[in-house]
Protein backbone atom coordinates (compact mmCIF):
# COMPACT_ATOMS: atom_id res chain seq x y z
CA UNK A 1 0.00 0.00 0.00
CA UNK A 2 1.87 3.20 -1.31
CA UNK A 3 0.92 6.22 0.80
CA UNK A 4 1.99 9.97 -0.52
CA UNK A 5 4.67 11.20 2.03
CA UNK A 6 4.69 14.53 3.70
CA UNK A 7 6.48 16.85 1.56
CA UNK A 8 7.60 19.23 4.20
CA UNK A 9 11.24 18.33 5.38
CA UNK A 10 12.14 15.74 2.38
CA UNK A 11 15.06 17.83 1.66
CA UNK A 12 17.44 19.48 4.16
CA UNK A 13 17.97 22.60 3.33
CA UNK A 14 21.36 24.16 1.61
CA UNK A 15 23.24 27.22 2.34
CA UNK A 16 22.38 28.46 -1.03
CA UNK A 17 19.01 28.41 -0.75
CA UNK A 18 16.70 31.36 0.92
CA UNK A 19 15.49 31.95 4.31
CA UNK A 20 11.89 30.82 4.46
CA UNK A 21 9.45 32.80 6.57
CA UNK A 22 7.15 31.95 9.33
CA UNK A 23 4.28 33.46 7.44
CA UNK A 24 5.08 31.18 4.02
CA UNK A 25 5.92 28.15 6.40
CA UNK A 26 2.55 28.74 8.61
CA UNK A 27 0.90 28.69 5.25
CA UNK A 28 2.64 25.79 3.82
CA UNK A 29 1.92 23.72 6.66
CA UNK A 30 -1.73 24.58 6.62
CA UNK A 31 -1.98 23.90 2.78
CA UNK A 32 -0.12 20.60 3.56
CA UNK A 33 -2.70 19.91 6.59
CA UNK A 34 -5.44 20.29 4.83
CA UNK A 35 -4.36 18.33 1.71
CA UNK A 36 -3.28 15.68 4.38
CA UNK A 37 -6.56 16.02 5.98
CA UNK A 38 -7.99 15.34 2.52
CA UNK A 39 -5.86 12.35 1.93
CA UNK A 40 -7.46 10.94 4.80
CA UNK A 41 -10.86 11.41 4.67
CA UNK A 42 -10.24 10.07 1.05
CA UNK A 43 -8.47 7.10 2.65
CA UNK A 44 -11.02 6.46 5.19
CA UNK A 45 -13.86 6.13 1.92
CA UNK A 46 -11.87 3.93 0.18
CA UNK A 47 -11.72 2.10 3.43
CA UNK A 48 -15.68 1.74 3.44
CA UNK A 49 -16.02 1.13 0.03
CA UNK A 50 -13.62 -1.83 -0.15
CA UNK A 51 -15.03 -3.07 3.48
CA UNK A 52 -18.60 -2.87 1.72
CA UNK A 53 -17.33 -4.63 -0.97
CA UNK A 54 -15.78 -7.39 0.68
CA UNK A 55 -18.80 -7.88 2.58
CA UNK A 56 -21.29 -7.75 -0.79
CA UNK A 57 -18.53 -10.50 -2.10
CA UNK A 58 -18.83 -12.59 0.88
CA UNK A 59 -22.35 -12.06 0.96
CA UNK A 60 -22.50 -13.27 -2.73
CA UNK A 61 -20.02 -15.91 -2.22
CA UNK A 62 -22.18 -17.27 0.97
CA UNK A 63 -25.47 -17.03 -1.64
CA UNK A 64 -23.29 -19.18 -4.89
CA UNK A 65 -22.91 -21.80 -1.62
CA UNK A 66 -26.67 -21.74 -0.45
CA UNK A 67 -27.37 -22.11 -4.45
CA UNK A 68 -24.53 -24.42 -4.85
CA UNK A 69 -26.11 -26.68 -1.87
CA UNK A 70 -29.49 -26.67 -3.19
CA UNK A 71 -28.24 -27.42 -6.80
CA UNK A 72 -26.74 -30.67 -5.45
CA UNK A 73 -29.34 -31.79 -3.18
CA UNK A 74 -32.01 -31.45 -6.43
CA UNK A 75 -29.60 -33.28 -8.60
CA UNK A 76 -29.41 -35.52 -5.67
CA UNK A 77 -33.37 -35.82 -5.53
CA UNK A 78 -33.41 -36.57 -9.39
CA UNK A 79 -30.70 -39.10 -9.20
CA UNK A 80 -32.88 -40.98 -6.83
CA UNK A 81 -35.71 -40.40 -8.50
CA UNK A 82 -34.13 -41.64 -12.07
CA UNK A 83 -33.01 -44.61 -9.97
CA UNK A 84 -36.13 -44.94 -9.02
CA UNK A 85 -37.93 -45.14 -12.60
CA UNK A 86 -35.41 -47.28 -13.68
CA UNK A 87 -35.94 -50.19 -11.00
CA UNK A 88 -39.49 -49.73 -12.27
CA UNK A 89 -38.76 -50.25 -15.48
CA UNK A 90 -36.87 -53.43 -15.33
CA UNK A 91 -39.73 -54.73 -12.70
CA UNK A 92 -41.86 -54.23 -15.59
CA UNK A 93 -40.20 -55.58 -17.71
CA UNK A 94 -38.84 -58.64 -15.30
CA UNK A 95 -43.36 -59.36 -14.77
CA UNK A 96 -43.61 -58.65 -18.80
CA UNK A 97 -40.56 -61.77 -19.60
CA UNK A 98 -42.13 -63.42 -17.05
CA UNK A 99 -46.12 -63.20 -18.78
CA UNK A 100 -44.43 -64.24 -21.65
CA UNK A 101 -43.31 -67.08 -20.58
CA UNK A 102 -46.10 -68.54 -18.79
CA UNK A 103 -48.10 -67.76 -22.65
CA UNK A 104 -44.95 -69.54 -24.74
CA UNK A 105 -45.75 -72.35 -22.55
CA UNK A 106 -49.12 -72.24 -22.83
CA UNK A 107 -48.85 -72.14 -26.08
CA UNK A 108 -46.66 -74.86 -26.78
CA UNK A 109 -49.28 -76.57 -24.74
CA UNK A 110 -51.94 -75.98 -27.54
CA UNK A 111 -49.70 -76.94 -30.53
CA UNK A 112 -49.10 -80.06 -28.44
CA UNK A 113 -52.77 -80.90 -27.90
CA UNK A 114 -53.18 -79.81 -31.63
CA UNK A 115 -50.82 -81.92 -32.64
CA UNK A 116 -52.18 -84.90 -30.74
CA UNK A 117 -55.73 -83.96 -32.26
CA UNK A 118 -54.16 -84.64 -35.89
CA UNK A 119 -51.96 -87.50 -35.12
CA UNK A 120 -55.53 -88.89 -33.87
CA UNK A 121 -57.55 -87.54 -37.10
CA UNK A 122 -54.35 -89.65 -39.12
CA UNK A 123 -55.05 -92.38 -36.77
CA UNK A 124 -58.87 -92.18 -37.67
CA UNK A 125 -58.04 -91.72 -41.31
CA UNK A 126 -55.66 -95.03 -41.72
CA UNK A 127 -58.17 -97.08 -39.82
CA UNK A 128 -61.07 -95.37 -42.00
CA UNK A 129 -58.82 -97.14 -44.80
CA UNK A 130 -58.34 -100.38 -43.66
CA UNK A 131 -62.32 -100.68 -43.00
CA UNK A 132 -62.58 -99.65 -47.07
CA UNK A 133 -60.35 -102.22 -47.80
CA UNK A 134 -62.33 -104.67 -46.02
CA UNK A 135 -65.27 -103.67 -47.47
CA UNK A 136 -63.88 -104.38 -50.60
CA UNK A 137 -62.59 -107.77 -49.27
CA UNK A 138 -66.58 -108.65 -48.45
CA UNK A 139 -67.64 -107.36 -51.77
CA UNK A 140 -65.41 -109.55 -53.75
CA UNK A 141 -66.42 -112.50 -51.89
CA UNK A 142 -70.29 -111.88 -52.42
CA UNK A 143 -69.39 -111.51 -56.07
CA UNK A 144 -67.90 -115.00 -56.12
CA UNK A 145 -70.32 -116.50 -54.33
CA UNK A 146 -73.35 -114.41 -56.47
CA UNK A 147 -71.35 -115.57 -59.71
CA UNK A 148 -71.73 -119.48 -58.35
CA UNK A 149 -74.85 -118.87 -57.73
CA UNK A 150 -75.83 -117.62 -60.90
CA UNK A 151 -75.19 -121.02 -63.09
CA UNK A 152 -78.01 -122.53 -59.98
CA UNK A 153 -80.30 -119.43 -60.36
CA UNK A 154 -80.75 -120.18 -64.65
CA UNK A 155 -83.33 -122.44 -63.80
CA UNK A 156 -85.27 -119.81 -61.23
CA UNK A 157 -86.19 -117.03 -64.14
CA UNK A 158 -87.66 -113.90 -62.29
CA UNK A 159 -85.79 -115.39 -58.83
CA UNK A 160 -82.51 -115.16 -59.95
CA UNK A 161 -83.43 -111.90 -61.92
CA UNK A 162 -84.07 -110.35 -58.83
CA UNK A 163 -81.26 -111.68 -56.87
CA UNK A 164 -78.78 -110.63 -60.02
CA UNK A 165 -80.25 -106.76 -59.92
CA UNK A 166 -80.37 -106.85 -55.68
CA UNK A 167 -76.43 -107.57 -56.12
CA UNK A 168 -75.85 -105.17 -59.68
CA UNK A 169 -77.82 -101.88 -56.89
CA UNK A 170 -75.69 -103.57 -54.43
CA UNK A 171 -72.02 -102.79 -55.85
CA UNK A 172 -73.29 -99.45 -57.63
CA UNK A 173 -74.17 -98.27 -54.02
CA UNK A 174 -70.51 -100.04 -52.73
CA UNK A 175 -68.94 -97.99 -55.47
CA UNK A 176 -70.41 -94.73 -54.58
CA UNK A 177 -69.44 -95.10 -50.58
CA UNK A 178 -65.92 -96.01 -52.16
CA UNK A 179 -66.21 -92.55 -53.82
CA UNK A 180 -67.18 -90.70 -51.02
CA UNK A 181 -64.63 -91.67 -48.42
CA UNK A 182 -62.32 -90.59 -51.42
CA UNK A 183 -63.97 -87.14 -51.31
CA UNK A 184 -63.77 -87.11 -47.09
CA UNK A 185 -60.23 -88.17 -47.50
CA UNK A 186 -59.57 -85.12 -50.19
CA UNK A 187 -61.52 -83.04 -47.16
CA UNK A 188 -59.73 -83.64 -44.53
CA UNK A 189 -56.26 -83.65 -46.36
CA UNK A 190 -57.64 -79.75 -47.37
CA UNK A 191 -58.72 -79.71 -43.30
CA UNK A 192 -54.71 -80.57 -42.34
CA UNK A 193 -53.14 -77.96 -45.00
CA UNK A 194 -55.68 -75.23 -43.52
CA UNK A 195 -54.77 -75.60 -40.20
CA UNK A 196 -51.19 -75.58 -41.26
CA UNK A 197 -51.69 -72.10 -42.65
CA UNK A 198 -53.78 -71.17 -39.90
CA UNK A 199 -50.90 -71.61 -37.73
CA UNK A 200 -48.24 -69.80 -40.09
CA UNK A 201 -50.83 -66.90 -40.15
CA UNK A 202 -51.28 -66.30 -36.31
CA UNK A 203 -47.08 -66.65 -35.73
CA UNK A 204 -46.86 -64.08 -39.28
CA UNK A 205 -49.51 -62.02 -37.41
CA UNK A 206 -47.52 -62.18 -34.06
CA UNK A 207 -44.05 -61.58 -35.19
CA UNK A 208 -45.51 -58.68 -37.45
CA UNK A 209 -46.90 -57.05 -34.17
CA UNK A 210 -44.09 -58.00 -32.15
CA UNK A 211 -41.62 -55.91 -35.04
CA UNK A 212 -44.28 -52.87 -34.94
CA UNK A 213 -44.16 -52.54 -31.71
CA UNK A 214 -40.17 -52.43 -30.96
CA UNK A 215 -40.57 -49.64 -34.07
CA UNK A 216 -43.27 -47.66 -32.05
CA UNK A 217 -40.96 -47.85 -29.14
CA UNK A 218 -38.20 -46.92 -31.67
CA UNK A 219 -40.03 -43.58 -32.50
CA UNK A 220 -40.86 -43.01 -29.08
CA UNK A 221 -37.10 -43.02 -28.11
CA UNK A 222 -36.40 -40.75 -31.14
CA UNK A 223 -39.16 -38.14 -29.65
CA UNK A 224 -37.37 -38.19 -26.27
CA UNK A 225 -33.57 -37.62 -28.07
CA UNK A 226 -35.33 -34.90 -30.31
CA UNK A 227 -36.56 -33.17 -27.29
CA UNK A 228 -33.54 -33.35 -25.49
CA UNK A 229 -31.23 -31.82 -28.85
CA UNK A 230 -34.18 -29.12 -28.46
CA UNK A 231 -33.13 -28.84 -24.99
CA UNK A 232 -29.25 -28.98 -25.64
CA UNK A 233 -29.90 -26.47 -28.25
CA UNK A 234 -31.58 -23.27 -25.72
CA UNK A 235 -28.59 -24.26 -23.28
CA UNK A 236 -25.91 -23.47 -25.93
CA UNK A 237 -27.61 -20.27 -27.19
CA UNK A 238 -27.84 -19.14 -23.68
CA UNK A 239 -24.28 -19.59 -22.65
CA UNK A 240 -23.14 -17.92 -26.25
CA UNK A 241 -25.25 -15.45 -25.37
CA UNK A 242 -24.17 -14.63 -22.20
CA UNK A 243 -20.56 -15.34 -24.05
CA UNK A 244 -21.15 -12.06 -26.11
CA UNK A 245 -22.22 -10.23 -23.41
CA UNK A 246 -18.64 -10.91 -21.10
CA UNK A 247 -17.07 -9.71 -24.32
CA UNK A 248 -18.93 -6.92 -24.61
CA UNK A 249 -18.24 -6.06 -21.17
CA UNK A 250 -14.52 -6.62 -21.76
CA UNK A 251 -14.39 -4.43 -24.54
CA UNK A 252 -15.93 -1.43 -22.30
CA UNK A 253 -13.28 -2.14 -19.37
CA UNK A 254 -10.64 -1.79 -21.86
CA UNK A 255 -11.60 1.12 -23.01
CA UNK A 256 -11.85 2.58 -19.78
CA UNK A 257 -8.14 1.11 -18.81
CA UNK A 258 -7.43 3.06 -21.65
CA UNK A 259 -8.34 5.93 -20.24
CA UNK A 260 -7.02 5.40 -17.06
CA UNK A 261 -3.63 5.03 -18.05
CA UNK A 262 -3.96 8.14 -19.77
CA UNK A 263 -4.89 10.26 -17.34
CA UNK A 264 -1.83 8.80 -15.01
CA UNK A 265 0.55 9.84 -17.76
CA UNK A 266 -0.64 13.48 -17.44
CA UNK A 267 -0.57 13.74 -14.18
CA UNK A 268 3.19 12.56 -13.98
CA UNK A 269 3.67 15.00 -16.26
CA UNK A 270 2.23 17.50 -14.36
CA UNK A 271 4.11 15.81 -11.43
CA UNK A 272 7.06 16.15 -13.34
CA UNK A 273 6.70 20.12 -13.74
CA UNK A 274 5.92 20.80 -10.25
CA UNK A 275 9.44 19.48 -8.95
CA UNK A 276 11.26 21.54 -11.43
CA UNK A 277 9.89 24.54 -9.95
CA UNK A 278 9.91 23.63 -6.67
CA UNK A 279 13.76 22.98 -7.30
CA UNK A 280 14.12 26.62 -8.58
CA UNK A 281 11.92 28.14 -6.56
CA UNK A 282 12.62 29.46 -2.61
CA UNK A 283 12.25 32.54 -0.71
CA UNK A 284 13.38 34.62 1.91
CA UNK A 285 12.18 33.30 5.48
CA UNK A 286 11.68 36.33 8.10
CA UNK A 287 11.07 34.48 11.40
CA UNK A 288 13.61 31.88 12.24
CA UNK A 289 12.51 30.70 15.43
CA UNK A 290 8.81 30.41 14.24
CA UNK A 291 9.99 27.97 11.47
CA UNK A 292 11.86 26.41 14.03
CA UNK A 293 8.95 25.79 16.31
CA UNK A 294 6.84 24.87 13.57
CA UNK A 295 9.26 22.26 12.41
CA UNK A 296 9.84 20.81 15.98
CA UNK A 297 6.14 20.81 16.40
CA UNK A 298 6.13 18.97 12.91
CA UNK A 299 8.32 16.62 14.14
CA UNK A 300 6.77 15.28 17.11
CA UNK A 301 3.02 15.30 15.02
CA UNK A 302 4.99 13.15 12.10
CA UNK A 303 6.47 10.98 15.43
CA UNK A 304 3.23 10.28 17.04
CA UNK A 305 1.55 9.81 13.31
CA UNK A 306 4.47 7.04 12.55
CA UNK A 307 3.95 5.23 16.31
CA UNK A 308 -0.09 4.84 15.27
CA UNK A 309 0.32 3.77 11.29
CA UNK A 310 3.35 1.36 12.68
CA UNK A 311 0.68 -0.91 14.14
CA UNK A 312 -1.48 -1.72 10.98
CA UNK A 313 0.61 -4.55 8.80
CA UNK A 314 -0.22 -2.75 4.97
CA UNK A 315 0.48 0.74 6.00
CA UNK A 316 4.64 -0.21 8.00
CA UNK A 317 6.24 1.49 4.65
CA UNK A 318 3.92 4.75 5.58
CA UNK A 319 4.71 4.53 9.50
CA UNK A 320 8.67 4.40 8.31
CA UNK A 321 8.31 7.52 6.06
CA UNK A 322 6.42 9.06 8.56
CA UNK A 323 8.74 8.59 11.08
CA UNK A 324 11.49 9.69 8.42
CA UNK A 325 9.99 13.15 7.93
CA UNK A 326 9.92 13.47 12.01
CA UNK A 327 13.27 13.19 12.25
CA UNK A 328 14.36 15.40 9.14
CA UNK A 329 11.74 18.05 10.29
CA UNK A 330 13.93 17.80 13.87
CA UNK A 331 16.57 18.40 12.29
CA UNK A 332 15.38 21.18 10.27
CA UNK A 333 14.21 22.89 13.74
CA UNK A 334 17.86 22.88 14.39
CA UNK A 335 19.09 24.18 11.55
CA UNK A 336 16.91 27.05 11.23
CA UNK A 337 17.64 28.16 14.89
CA UNK A 338 21.45 27.92 14.41
CA UNK A 339 21.04 29.28 10.47
CA UNK A 340 18.71 31.92 11.24
CA UNK A 341 17.62 31.46 7.65
CA UNK A 342 14.34 30.57 6.32
CA UNK A 343 13.10 28.69 3.73
CA UNK A 344 10.06 29.74 1.24
CA UNK A 345 7.20 27.36 1.14
CA UNK A 346 7.04 27.68 -2.57
CA UNK A 347 9.32 24.77 -3.08
CA UNK A 348 7.58 22.96 -0.59
CA UNK A 349 4.81 23.44 -1.98
CA UNK A 350 5.30 22.31 -5.33
CA UNK A 351 6.41 19.51 -4.49
CA UNK A 352 3.32 18.90 -2.30
CA UNK A 353 1.38 19.28 -5.35
CA UNK A 354 3.99 17.22 -7.79
CA UNK A 355 3.19 14.41 -4.73
CA UNK A 356 -0.46 15.15 -5.36
CA UNK A 357 -0.16 14.78 -8.69
CA UNK A 358 1.59 11.33 -8.47
CA UNK A 359 -1.17 9.93 -6.21
CA UNK A 360 -3.76 11.16 -8.50
CA UNK A 361 -1.41 9.54 -10.96
CA UNK A 362 -1.24 6.25 -9.17
CA UNK A 363 -5.05 5.90 -8.32
CA UNK A 364 -5.48 6.56 -12.34
CA UNK A 365 -2.88 3.30 -12.44
CA UNK A 366 -4.70 1.09 -9.96
CA UNK A 367 -8.11 1.93 -12.01
CA UNK A 368 -6.60 0.96 -15.57
CA UNK A 369 -5.07 -1.86 -13.84
CA UNK A 370 -7.86 -3.13 -11.88
CA UNK A 371 -10.08 -3.04 -15.10
CA UNK A 372 -7.91 -4.87 -17.33
CA UNK A 373 -8.14 -7.41 -14.81
CA UNK A 374 -11.57 -7.29 -14.70
CA UNK A 375 -11.95 -7.40 -18.17
CA UNK A 376 -9.21 -10.43 -18.07
CA UNK A 377 -11.73 -12.14 -15.99
CA UNK A 378 -14.43 -10.86 -18.44
CA UNK A 379 -12.81 -12.54 -21.16
CA UNK A 380 -12.03 -15.53 -19.40
CA UNK A 381 -15.64 -16.02 -18.59
CA UNK A 382 -16.65 -15.29 -22.22
CA UNK A 383 -14.32 -18.06 -23.37
CA UNK A 384 -15.83 -20.67 -20.70
CA UNK A 385 -18.96 -19.75 -22.09
CA UNK A 386 -18.27 -19.97 -25.49
CA UNK A 387 -17.02 -23.55 -24.50
CA UNK A 388 -20.02 -24.88 -22.80
CA UNK A 389 -22.22 -23.53 -26.16
CA UNK A 390 -20.13 -25.47 -28.65
CA UNK A 391 -20.39 -28.37 -25.97
CA UNK A 392 -24.26 -27.94 -25.97
CA UNK A 393 -24.14 -27.72 -29.50
CA UNK A 394 -22.33 -30.43 -30.36
CA UNK A 395 -24.38 -32.26 -27.76
CA UNK A 396 -27.96 -31.40 -29.77
CA UNK A 397 -26.58 -32.09 -33.20
CA UNK A 398 -25.22 -36.14 -31.79
CA UNK A 399 -29.05 -36.24 -30.14
CA UNK A 400 -30.35 -35.11 -33.75
CA UNK A 401 -28.59 -37.61 -35.51
CA UNK A 402 -29.24 -40.04 -32.73
CA UNK A 403 -33.32 -39.56 -33.08
CA UNK A 404 -33.00 -39.37 -36.86
CA UNK A 405 -31.12 -42.78 -36.65
CA UNK A 406 -34.05 -44.10 -34.22
CA UNK A 407 -36.99 -43.25 -36.22
CA UNK A 408 -35.95 -44.28 -39.21
CA UNK A 409 -34.99 -47.42 -38.25
CA UNK A 410 -38.50 -47.35 -35.49
CA UNK A 411 -40.42 -46.64 -39.20
CA UNK A 412 -38.82 -49.59 -40.68
CA UNK A 413 -39.79 -52.06 -38.23
CA UNK A 414 -43.39 -50.54 -37.85
CA UNK A 415 -43.83 -51.31 -41.96
CA UNK A 416 -42.41 -54.46 -41.66
CA UNK A 417 -44.23 -55.08 -38.75
CA UNK A 418 -47.87 -53.76 -40.64
CA UNK A 419 -47.05 -56.11 -43.62
CA UNK A 420 -46.34 -58.64 -41.67
CA UNK A 421 -50.10 -58.09 -39.72
CA UNK A 422 -51.53 -57.93 -43.55
CA UNK A 423 -49.94 -60.58 -44.41
CA UNK A 424 -50.64 -63.16 -41.07
CA UNK A 425 -54.37 -61.94 -41.27
CA UNK A 426 -54.42 -62.85 -44.76
CA UNK A 427 -53.55 -66.11 -44.44
CA UNK A 428 -55.46 -66.61 -41.19
CA UNK A 429 -58.69 -65.53 -43.08
CA UNK A 430 -57.71 -67.72 -46.14
CA UNK A 431 -57.11 -70.68 -44.03
CA UNK A 432 -60.60 -70.38 -41.96
CA UNK A 433 -62.23 -70.48 -45.47
CA UNK A 434 -60.59 -73.39 -46.39
CA UNK A 435 -61.36 -75.18 -43.17
CA UNK A 436 -64.94 -74.14 -43.47
CA UNK A 437 -65.17 -75.58 -46.93
CA UNK A 438 -62.82 -78.76 -45.85
CA UNK A 439 -66.06 -78.84 -43.10
CA UNK A 440 -68.83 -78.59 -45.40
CA UNK A 441 -67.00 -81.55 -47.92
CA UNK A 442 -66.40 -83.71 -44.67
CA UNK A 443 -70.14 -82.90 -43.74
CA UNK A 444 -71.46 -83.87 -46.97
CA UNK A 445 -69.40 -87.06 -47.66
CA UNK A 446 -70.61 -88.27 -44.38
CA UNK A 447 -74.59 -87.78 -45.26
CA UNK A 448 -73.85 -88.96 -48.40
CA UNK A 449 -72.20 -92.36 -46.87
CA UNK A 450 -75.05 -92.06 -44.18
CA UNK A 451 -77.55 -92.37 -47.23
CA UNK A 452 -75.73 -95.36 -49.36
CA UNK A 453 -75.90 -97.52 -45.91
CA UNK A 454 -79.36 -97.07 -45.65
CA UNK A 455 -79.91 -98.50 -49.23
CA UNK A 456 -76.94 -101.22 -48.96
CA UNK A 457 -79.50 -102.05 -45.72
CA UNK A 458 -82.76 -102.21 -47.48
CA UNK A 459 -81.02 -104.36 -50.78
CA UNK A 460 -79.15 -106.80 -48.00
CA UNK A 461 -83.02 -107.54 -46.72
CA UNK A 462 -84.39 -108.01 -49.69
CA UNK A 463 -81.39 -109.96 -50.77
CA UNK A 464 -81.76 -112.08 -47.72
CA UNK A 465 -85.86 -112.69 -48.29
CA UNK A 466 -84.96 -113.43 -52.00
CA UNK A 467 -82.26 -116.10 -50.29
CA UNK A 468 -84.89 -117.64 -47.99
CA UNK A 469 -87.31 -118.20 -50.39
CA UNK A 470 -85.15 -120.46 -52.65
CA UNK A 471 -83.77 -121.97 -49.52
CA UNK A 472 -86.72 -125.00 -49.96
CA UNK A 473 -86.03 -125.45 -53.69
CA UNK A 474 -82.31 -125.43 -54.19
CA UNK A 475 -79.89 -127.15 -51.65
CA UNK A 476 -77.22 -126.55 -53.60
CA UNK A 477 -77.35 -122.57 -53.34
CA UNK A 478 -76.75 -123.37 -49.79
CA UNK A 479 -73.41 -122.47 -49.62
CA UNK A 480 -73.50 -119.67 -51.89
CA UNK A 481 -75.96 -117.94 -49.53
CA UNK A 482 -74.27 -118.86 -46.70
CA UNK A 483 -71.17 -117.21 -48.53
CA UNK A 484 -72.76 -114.09 -49.40
CA UNK A 485 -74.55 -113.57 -46.06
CA UNK A 486 -71.34 -114.15 -44.24
CA UNK A 487 -69.79 -111.38 -47.12
CA UNK A 488 -72.77 -108.78 -46.10
CA UNK A 489 -71.72 -109.17 -42.56
CA UNK A 490 -68.76 -108.37 -43.05
CA UNK A 491 -69.55 -105.42 -44.77
CA UNK A 492 -71.96 -103.94 -42.25
CA UNK A 493 -69.35 -104.45 -39.78
CA UNK A 494 -67.04 -102.46 -41.81
CA UNK A 495 -69.11 -100.04 -42.72
CA UNK A 496 -70.02 -99.60 -38.54
CA UNK A 497 -65.79 -99.43 -37.80
CA UNK A 498 -65.96 -96.55 -40.49
CA UNK A 499 -68.39 -94.76 -38.73
CA UNK A 500 -66.63 -95.23 -35.38
CA UNK A 501 -63.80 -93.27 -37.33
CA UNK A 502 -65.72 -90.98 -38.86
CA UNK A 503 -66.75 -90.31 -35.14
CA UNK A 504 -63.40 -90.03 -34.19
CA UNK A 505 -62.09 -87.53 -36.92
CA UNK A 506 -64.97 -85.57 -35.84
CA UNK A 507 -64.00 -85.88 -32.28
CA UNK A 508 -60.25 -84.26 -33.21
CA UNK A 509 -61.06 -82.15 -35.18
CA UNK A 510 -63.06 -79.94 -32.14
CA UNK A 511 -60.00 -80.76 -30.01
CA UNK A 512 -57.83 -79.38 -32.95
CA UNK A 513 -60.21 -76.64 -33.08
CA UNK A 514 -59.98 -75.75 -29.60
CA UNK A 515 -56.38 -76.30 -29.52
CA UNK A 516 -56.59 -73.53 -32.58
CA UNK A 517 -58.33 -71.05 -29.83
CA UNK A 518 -56.25 -71.59 -27.33
CA UNK A 519 -53.36 -70.69 -29.55
CA UNK A 520 -55.04 -67.70 -30.40
CA UNK A 521 -55.49 -66.67 -26.96
CA UNK A 522 -52.03 -67.30 -26.43
CA UNK A 523 -50.54 -65.18 -28.99
CA UNK A 524 -52.81 -62.28 -27.46
CA UNK A 525 -51.35 -62.69 -24.08
CA UNK A 526 -47.30 -63.04 -25.65
CA UNK A 527 -48.35 -59.34 -27.41
CA UNK A 528 -49.54 -57.96 -24.02
CA UNK A 529 -46.45 -58.98 -22.28
CA UNK A 530 -43.86 -57.79 -25.02
CA UNK A 531 -46.28 -54.15 -24.35
CA UNK A 532 -45.65 -54.61 -20.97
CA UNK A 533 -41.82 -54.94 -21.67
CA UNK A 534 -41.66 -51.91 -24.22
CA UNK A 535 -43.69 -49.58 -21.10
CA UNK A 536 -40.74 -50.68 -18.41
CA UNK A 537 -37.85 -50.00 -21.38
CA UNK A 538 -39.18 -46.75 -21.78
CA UNK A 539 -39.62 -45.95 -18.09
CA UNK A 540 -35.96 -47.81 -17.46
CA UNK A 541 -34.64 -45.29 -20.45
CA UNK A 542 -36.60 -42.01 -18.61
CA UNK A 543 -34.93 -43.03 -15.38
CA UNK A 544 -31.49 -43.20 -16.61
CA UNK A 545 -31.71 -39.51 -18.29
CA UNK A 546 -33.14 -38.28 -15.15
CA UNK A 547 -29.78 -40.06 -13.61
CA UNK A 548 -27.88 -37.99 -15.76
CA UNK A 549 -29.72 -35.03 -15.41
CA UNK A 550 -29.29 -35.46 -11.58
CA UNK A 551 -25.65 -35.75 -11.99
CA UNK A 552 -25.06 -32.57 -14.22
CA UNK A 553 -26.67 -30.58 -11.47
CA UNK A 554 -24.69 -31.98 -8.64
CA UNK A 555 -21.59 -31.06 -10.68
CA UNK A 556 -23.11 -27.66 -11.57
CA UNK A 557 -24.20 -27.23 -7.40
CA UNK A 558 -20.30 -28.16 -6.83
CA UNK A 559 -18.94 -25.71 -8.92
CA UNK A 560 -20.99 -23.14 -7.55
CA UNK A 561 -20.21 -24.04 -3.96
CA UNK A 562 -16.54 -24.11 -4.69
CA UNK A 563 -17.07 -20.33 -6.43
CA UNK A 564 -18.58 -19.12 -3.57
CA UNK A 565 -16.23 -19.99 -0.77
CA UNK A 566 -13.35 -18.46 -3.07
CA UNK A 567 -15.90 -15.12 -2.97
CA UNK A 568 -16.43 -15.50 0.51
CA UNK A 569 -11.76 -15.86 0.76
CA UNK A 570 -11.70 -12.25 -1.36
CA UNK A 571 -14.04 -10.95 0.36
CA UNK A 572 -12.92 -11.04 3.87
CA UNK A 573 -9.31 -10.66 2.14
CA UNK A 574 -10.87 -6.96 0.45
CA UNK A 575 -12.34 -6.18 4.04
CA UNK A 576 -9.75 -6.48 5.97
CA UNK A 577 -7.78 -4.54 3.29
CA UNK A 578 -10.56 -1.40 3.86
CA UNK A 579 -10.38 -2.04 7.50
CA UNK A 580 -6.50 -0.84 7.63
CA UNK A 581 -7.47 1.48 4.94
CA UNK A 582 -10.28 3.25 6.89
CA UNK A 583 -7.76 3.11 10.07
CA UNK A 584 -5.04 4.90 8.23
CA UNK A 585 -7.22 7.77 6.97
CA UNK A 586 -7.89 8.27 10.34
CA UNK A 587 -4.67 8.84 11.51
CA UNK A 588 -3.43 10.67 8.45
CA UNK A 589 -6.35 13.41 8.98
CA UNK A 590 -5.60 13.69 12.33
CA UNK A 591 -2.03 14.54 11.68
CA UNK A 592 -3.04 16.86 8.98
CA UNK A 593 -5.21 18.37 11.34
CA UNK A 594 -2.62 18.96 13.75
CA UNK A 595 -0.86 20.93 11.38
CA UNK A 596 -3.65 22.90 10.19
CA UNK A 597 -3.99 24.10 14.03
CA UNK A 598 0.01 24.67 14.13
CA UNK A 599 -1.36 28.10 12.17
Amino acid sequence: MNIRPNSIGQQRPSPQQKPLSAKALAEQLKTEGEAEVARGEQLQQDGVILQTKGTVMAEGGKTSVQVGEGSVANGQAKIEEGQAQKAEGESKILSGLQAETVARNSENQHATEFQVGLDAAKSARESADKTIETLQAGLNSEKEASAAEGEQLNQYGSSVLAAGANRAASEILQGSAAAEFEKEKAAQASANEATASFKAGIDTGAEGRATAKEGRNDVRVSDDLKDQAENANIRARGYLDRAIAHLDEAGNLKEEAGSHSESAGEYNTQAGVADSLGQVVSGEAADQNAVSALLAAKAAIDAAAAQSLSTLSQFQAEAERTHGEGILAGSQSITYAERGKFYGSVAGGLADEANNLRGQAGTEEQQASRKTEAAANRETLAFGDAKRAVDHFGNANDLNARSAEVRERGEGRIAEGEAKQAEGSATVEAALGQLKEATEQQQAAHEAQTQIHGQLTELNASTGENIAGREGIIAGLKQSGEAQTQALADQANALGSLMVDHGLGNASQTQRQAAVEGLQADGQAITGAIATQGEGFATRTEGATNEQVGAGMVRDGETLIAAGKAAINEGERIKEEGRQKEEAGKIVADKGQKYVDLV
